[in-house]
């Protein structure tokens, strides 16, 4: 049996099982079945596919979108890296514990 979806859904796109999770992720256990890359590729262009290795590790195969792309290119950006630690010494600024003290008294 491949993936956890009790009424086994099947993807049109190749022979991976469709699991019924609330995000509807295709997966694929490699260790009961094999599919080609231009399979998995096909199948990751309308959603993600959640790849079970031989070794029972488990990867994510999704499009990337312009978004990102753009997270991508600006954490390996220096220059944007330098400003946010810039931007962390400026004053005003309110440390998480300090938060945390405020709000503690407010629970219940």
């Amino acid at each position: 049996m491949i993936g956890a979806c009790a009424t086994k859904h099947q993807h049109r796109a190749c022979a991976i099982e469709k699991p019924c999770y609330a995000w509807h992720m295709i997966t694929l256990d490699l260790r009961y079945q094999q599919t080609t890359l231009e399979e998995l590729l096909r199948a990751a262009r309308s959603e993600a596919v959640l790849i079970v290795t031989e070794e029972g590790r488990r990867y994510i195969l999704e499009a990337a979108d312009d978004f990102d792309r753009e997270v991508a290119a600006l954490g390996s950006s220096r220059e944007f890296m330098d400003l946010l630690a810039e931007r962390r010494q400026e004053p005003g600024r309110i440390a998480l514990e300090e938060v945390e003290r405020r709000l503690k008294p407010l629970e219940g």
